[in-house]
């Protein structure tokens, strides 16, 4: 359970810091991962696909690009393939 919580911090510290300290931008980014916590959580086998191994990593972002791209920041969007890149995106499950 530590490391989890010493892993979020790390990747919530670089999501921060991709922000150049622009409090806004940050305030709107974490009401995003709200809403794809949210989103996600009422999704039945979400966790399921994105721990999946079989299930490439091309496949699980196209699938988080056509779900989201559009409708949040840019700089999230490719905060999420950093994630799924380095199989962390259960942090959000």
């Amino acid at each position: 359970m530590k490391n989890e919580i010493k892993i979020s911090r790390t990747y919530s510290q670089a999501l921060i810091e991709l922000t150049n300290n622009d409090l806004s931008l940050q305030e709107n980014i974490f009401n995003e991962i709200k809403d794809i916590n949210q989103i996600l959580s009422s999704i039945k086998d979400a966790k399921v696909f994105f721990n999946n191994p079989a299930i490439s990593k091309d496949e699980k972002k196209s699938l988080v690009n056509k779900t989201f791209s559009g409708k949040i920041n840019e700089t999230l969007l490719k905060f999420l393939f950093v994630l799924i890149d380095n199989e962390k995106f259960d942090c959000l499950l």
